[in-house]
């Protein structure tokens, strides 16, 4: 964790000073992500299902030349697993990372655009909190009594999305998804592919030397 808040640091300080020769802009995004549970011959292995889990992220963003963009900041994830069948137990998990995203447009239009974004997250877990459900009430559980659960809870995920840009409200829309190269013990319980969409608004107008 520590490592990550040293990397959060040193990138946001390293866009805002590139800002100061080039104009940037800071964006803020909300994201809906849709999880799956693993299969194998048609039959689930793991005892949870997914609720559409909501995040947050915000990025700095400058040119690297005409047609690209490269961004970075930091995103937070919040997962919610709710039983399946007779289980008794669900948690919510949180996850930190930072994003590390190249972006081109594929179409640019006076009112909108169309681009493509690629890169990696790499982070953390922030947290686990598990309830047990006892004689109809929910306690607390602790992590450590969790099938497979383990300490080992950094990831690195690949993400390719699809944007697009209104240019009169400022606003973004994109849908993505997610790969995991890095896995970690919630590889048990979910697929390694999962997908979403964000909702987003540029905080400042991206300026050019014109």
């Amino acid at each position: 964790m520590k490592q990550l808040a040293i990397l959060t640091i040193i990138s946001l300080c390293y866009f805002t000073g590139y800002s100061q020769e080039k104009k940037g802009f800071w964006s803020l995004s909300f994201n809906l992500s849709h999880y799956s549970g693993l299969e194998m011959g048609g039959i689930r292995q793991d005892h949870f299902k997914y609720k559409i889990s909501p995040g947050l992220e915000i990025l700095y963003s400058h040119d690297i030349n005409q047609n690209t963009q490269v961004k970075s900041g930091f995103s937070l994830q919040h997962i919610i697993m709710q039983p399946l069948g007779g289980l008794n137990r669900k948690g919510e998990i949180g996850e930190f990372s930072i994003p590390l995203l190249l972006t081109t447009p594929l179409i640019s239009g006076t009112k909108s655009s169309l681009l493509f974004s690629a890169g990696i997250y790499q982070g953390k877990f922030l947290y686990s909190k598990w309830s047990q459900e006892v004689h109809h009430m929910w306690q607390s559980l602790n992590p450590e009594y969790i099938d497979d659960y383990s300490d080992k809870n950094f990831f690195m995920d690949g993400y390719i999305g699809l944007v697009y840009f209104d240019k009169k409200r400022n606003a973004h829309i994109t849908p993505f998804i997610h790969y995991k190269f890095i896995e970690n013990w919630m590889k048990h319980y979910r697929k390694s592919t999962y997908y979403g969409i964000k909702f987003g608004v540029n905080l400042k107008p991206f300026l050019k030397n014109n």
